[in-house]
């Protein structure tokens, strides 16, 4: 079977490197694949040409070659499921004979709408018209990340067959590196005079890492005894302003690392005790799901979507809600606080919750089986 995969970008990402994975898994079952992506130079595209054939387009011929597809598409990314939403339906309108695409969506409804410039909200607009819009068609199937994301969805969609749930996860291999990086090979937090954090994630605004900046400082002022370290891995267009508002706290006892983008976060999980995730939409938290694997303590906002669902199943992430920047720091001093005064971890509820979340081998079988033999 043949399986064209039309991804906006090869840049790195949590939801790119997923990908990868996914296709590689599903090529050793025997699945012919190539990726078309949008013209450009991509930080990833080596390690994807290593394996698929590439195939670099413009936007109308990237559109093209969706409305001429004879093979099942899989869809990547927001600009890819705009392009293939307005293809197939007029693929359908032309009397084209149908073709099975899965649009595997990493975003929200809303995820642009807190951005600065009023063409991402304009972009959210119409992202979830034509979305919903193909999906009540039956033009599309969509893979989601989480039970609350489907049943969102679900709601404007009576069909619900053609939506499936995919979770965040990794590798096996890569599941078992998380388990033995931090908890389960400690016996004690906070060790020495330093405190460190961290957060991972694309620097954008909607990110809102400054939380993360200005929680440190907090820290800081408040264990002068101690080093305060955060780290920061990531890119993105943010980089200069939280540099710019890193720069502008001088403190003896405080550290702010731009540590760039890590593709493996084992080495960056070793070094720290808390991991921060403050954004404030959220589509796909990879760096969330990581975090929590490891057993170190993690301190989320409660947005919409997979920070609830990950918190409900891990005991060691911690909600911040409602999502405001006092209760999130509140919530930073109650977790160091109560980890100082026990000095114990909850490694064994953690650990069976970790065993219990599915590797990604088993959720591509399970694809492999219940949804893509269906088309053979």
């Amino acid at each position: 079977m043949r399986i064209s995969v039309y991804i906006d970008s090869l840049n790195f990402g949590g939801a790119e490197i997923l990908l990868l994975n996914i296709l590689t898994l599903l090529k050793s079952k025997g699945y012919k694949i190539s990726v078309i992506t949008l013209k450009g130079n991509y930080t990833l595209e080596k390690k994807f040409s290593n394996i698929f054939m590439i195939s670099k387009k413009n936007i109308f011929s990237f559109f093209l070659d969706i409305l001429r597809s004879d093979s099942i598409g899989y869809i990547h990314l927001s600009k890819a499921t705009l392009i293939s939403c307005i293809a197939c339906n007029i693929r359908k309108l032309l009397n084209f004979d149908k073709r099975i695409f899965f649009i595997h969506e990493h975003t929200s409804f809303h995820y642009h709408s807190n951005r600065k410039y009023i063409n991402k909200k304009i972009f959210d607009f119409f992202y979830k018209k034509i979305l919903l819009f193909s999906l009540k068609r039956g033009l599309v199937n969509l893979i989601v990340s989480t039970k609350a994301r489907y049943d969102e969805v679900s709601n404007f969609n009576k069909n619900n067959s053609i939506i499936y749930i995919f979770p965040n996860s990794f590798l096996e291999s890569y599941k078992r590196d998380l388990i033995q990086t931090n908890l389960f090979n400690k016996t004690e937090f906070l060790e020495g005079n330093v405190i460190t954090l961290a957060t991972i994630s694309r620097i954008e605004r909607v990110k809102q890492i400054e939380w993360a900046i200005l929680s440190a400082n907090s820290l800081a002022n408040n264990y002068k005894k101690k080093i305060i370290k955060l780290i920061i891995v990531g890119t993105g267009t943010d980089t200069k302003r939280l540099k710019k508002l890193s720069s502008s706290i001088k403190k003896n006892n405080l550290q702010i690392i731009f540590n760039g983008f890590a593709e493996n976060t084992i080495d960056i999980f070793k070094k720290i005790d808390f991991f921060l995730f403050p954004s404030l939409n959220e589509g796909f938290p990879l760096g969330l799901t990581e975090a929590a694997m490891t057993g170190i303590s993690c301190i989320a906002n409660d947005c919409e979507h997979v920070p609830k669902e990950i918190a409900n199943h891990f005991p060691n992430v911690n909600l911040v809600s409602p999502a405001n920047y006092i209760n999130f720091e509140d919530k930073i001093y109650s977790q160091v606080k109560l980890i100082e005064k026990s000095n114990i971890n909850n490694s064994k509820n953690i650990y069976n919750a970790i065993n219990s979340w599915p590797s990604l081998e088993s959720i591509v079988e399970k694809f492999h089986q219940d949804v893509l033999q269906n088309y053979l």
